[in-house]
């Protein structure tokens, strides 16, 4: 008789191998569980996970005893207070993923039963849903489907008679068991009401994110196109426009405190430009950013999105930093004609300079004002100075102080995208022009394969826009007079014309693209990403409503929840009988009975005469040779595999079917395919 022994036993006494196998699967469960957060939480978290792992193992190797209470809560205790310490506040997601990961490994110093391993394979499942706190990516989809079937596998270990699974039997075994909640999964997102994840919540989530800020600094857009991270991918309803005309606003710095610009709304009154009738429409998917901007090409006509809208100085805002993926809709003009007008406050907001700072710019802003009285004539004398004699360079060093401007405009005159922006601003407001600083993003890399522009961190630029009277705010870009092949064939491009070098993950990004093949792959790969982000961490409220009434026109929103429970029932109930059909008659004894009847018809003897049922596939072999000795041969490795498994305890499930299946198939070709093929028919016993 067999029967299957609690925990306890398979910790405190250790003596057969298989009473271990479960804790090893245990804890590789749970070393898989905690990987993505390696490093993110505390080093001491993860070497104090492992030194109590460890305990656990040699525990279920050893004869040692269960650990005191008194000494259970002091292990807990201190890891609890290590990490308050590490923490300066608790309301963090990262302090209560570091705690929940403490209380799972802990829980180990109390296994001794198998009560105790279904609470530790419980709180794994809850913990597996901790992944997607910080990326919802395809890649850790897979990764935490990966780290369901290995607990899944331990479940099904656990509940299986000692000896009965082998190896990595325990994962395809439960393999089946996951393909069979598949339907029922996509029954459940389909038509499961779609609400705001928890995980969604901003509360540290942008915390290590690179990205622009609302306030521009000489030096920080420097350090953003040493950043290869993915900022958004937009897809446009035509075709794409060419990389110089695609500049992707994001924030409008109109204030100057001495040599910083900052975000400084002008009014609370949404800002409606003129109806065109040439737009130009695309959709963004976000990735996480550290601002409440969503960038957009020129000034935007419409925006379709949770939470946004066109701030009045046309940029897209969103009431909170944008800390998940996220996906609008928009319609722009590349080339608006807006008919507004300037008003006082505003005109003195943006022709402000402070009184001290930067006094040699400020004179010779007076000196264009008074020498070229049209405004189009000192903006092109201020353009042909920055061609002749300035230089785009990716290493401008560092330009500080409260005449920075002065400094770089008639001293280094070496700079990046960021440096000419806000000196020709500051210029142009010397020269009586109003003028502002506008942070974004410049070009992009097409992706072929997904027909989609993608913007990463180092495609981050800056460039001015100045007051024209009957005209309106027009986009001046400095660096296209300086640098003309950064806008013509955007930043990847310019590297690779100007020789320019730099040892940063963007660098190592675009020399990767030397590879053809992998660069083929890497392209596949991100379009697999996009297209994941768009139609699965994506699907809201909206998106299904959209998809439903695109396959049922006459759906009602009332009979939603009434068809999304018809086919839980539905897969429930397949799931359940397929449960029942597989218990019926036990588990071991339906193996061996399916192999005997297989085996028999093999030998083309008749599995249901009571006289072979009741041969043994030893007897049957001899019937066999008996009858055919060349064909009664090629079952010897089946008959050793069986009698191994049924009397010895040594093969496994797996290795006894993989048996049979190579039988069965070298018989094929044994009666029917070999050479000089002779069929005889066998007599049946």
């Amino acid at each position: 008789m067999i029967a299957r022994n609690s925990l306890e036993s398979k910790v405190t006494g250790g003596a057969e191998r298989w009473r271990c196998t479960t804790i090893h699967w245990l804890i590789m469960g749970q070393v898989l569980l905690l990987l993505p957060h390696v490093l993110r939480a505390p080093n001491w978290l993860w070497l104090y996970c492992a030194l109590l792992m460890g305990w656990t193992l040699s525990r279920a190797q050893s004869d040692r005893y269960a650990m005191p209470s008194a000494a259970k809560l002091g292990v807990v205790a201190i890891g609890v207070i290590f990490l308050w310490l590490s923490f300066s506040q608790w309301f963090t997601v990262m302090f209560w993923v570091g705690l929940l990961a403490l209380m799972l490994v802990a829980k180990l110093i109390e296994l001794r039963s198998d009560r105790d391993a279904y609470q530790i394979l419980l709180l794994g499942f809850f913990f597996s849903l901790t992944h997607f706190l910080y990326s919802e990516s395809i890649l850790q989809t897979v990764y935490t489907l990966a780290c369901l079937w290995v607990l899944c596998a331990t479940l099904m270990l656990l509940q299986s008679p000692p000896g009965s699974l082998k190896g990595l039997e325990p994962l395809w075994r439960s393999s089946s068991t996951l393909l069979l909640a598949i339907p029922l999964l996509i029954v459940l997102f389909v038509f499961f009401p779609r609400m705001s994840p928890f995980w969604t919540i901003p509360l540290d989530k942008n915390v290590g994110v690179t990205g622009l800020s609302d306030r521009l600094v000489l030096g920080d857009i420097d350090r953003l196109v040493r950043s290869d991270e993915l900022v958004f991918r937009a897809t446009f309803l035509g075709e794409p426009p060419p990389s110089r005309s695609l500049y992707w606003r994001t924030l409008v710095l109109n204030e100057l405190a001495g040599s910083d610009w900052r975000w400084n709304p002008e009014s609370r009154v949404d800002f409606v430009p003129a109806v065109s009738s040439s737009t130009l429409s695309y959709t963004l998917v976000t990735q996480p950013l550290s601002i409440a901007f969503v960038p957009s090409l020129a000034r935007v006509q419409r925006v379709f999105g949770e939470g946004v809208r066109v701030s009045p100085l046309g940029v897209v805002k969103s009431h909170q930093a944008l800390s998940s993926v996220a996906q609008y809709q928009m319609q722009s003009e590349l080339e608006p004609a807006f008919d507004e007008s300037l008003t006082q406050p505003s005109r003195i907001q943006h022709l402000s300079l402070s009184t001290s700072a930067n006094p040699i710019t400020r004179a010779y802003g007076l000196a264009l004002k008074q020498q070229w009285p049209k405004p189009r004539d000192r903006v092109a004398q201020v353009l042909n100075w920055f061609e002749r004699e300035f230089t785009y360079t990716l290493s401008p060093g560092t330009v500080s102080g409260e005449d920075s401007i002065d400094t770089f405009l008639f001293d280094t005159k070496r700079g990046f995208c960021e440096h000419f922006a806000a000196s020709f601003s500051v210029l142009m407001r010397a020269a009586g022009i109003p003028a502002r600083v506008v942070l974004g993003y410049q070009g992009g890399q097409y992706n072929p394969v997904g027909n989609y522009i993608e913007v990463r961190q180092f495609d981050a630029h800056a460039w001015s826009e100045i007051w024209i009277e009957g005209v309106g705010w027009r986009r001046v870009d400095p660096t296209s007079v300086i640098a003309p092949e950064r806008i013509e064939k955007g930043m990847t491009g310019m590297i690779r014309l100007s020789g320019q070098t730099l040892t940063d993950a963007t660098w190592r990004y675009l020399q990767l693209q030397g590879f053809a093949g992998f660069y083929q792959l890497q392209q596949r790969l991100q379009a697999l990403g996009h297209l994941w982000d768009r139609t699965i961490v994506n699907y809201d409220q909206s998106e299904q409503w959209t998809l439903l009434q695109r396959h049922w026109p006459k759906l009602d929103t009332k009979h939603l929840g009434l068809i999304g429970l018809v086919f839980f029932l539905l897969c429930f109930g397949m799931l359940g009988l397929s449960v029942l059909l597989n218990r019926r008659g036990g588990e071991r004894v339906s193996h061996a009975h399916r192999w005997h009847r297989d085996f028999a018809q093999c030998a083309s003897l008749d599995p249901s005469n009571p006289k072979v049922r009741a041969k043994g596939v030893v007897e049957i072999q001899e019937v066999w040779s008996k009858l055919s000795p060349e064909e009664a041969e090629l079952a010897t490795n089946f008959v050793h595999e069986f009698v191994s498994h049924q009397y010895q305890g040594g093969s496994g499930v797996l290795t006894v079917t993989r048996a049979l299946w190579q039988l069965k198939a070298t018989l094929l070709w044994w009666r029917w395919v070999r050479p000089g093929k002779r069929w005889r028919s066998l007599s049946r016993a």
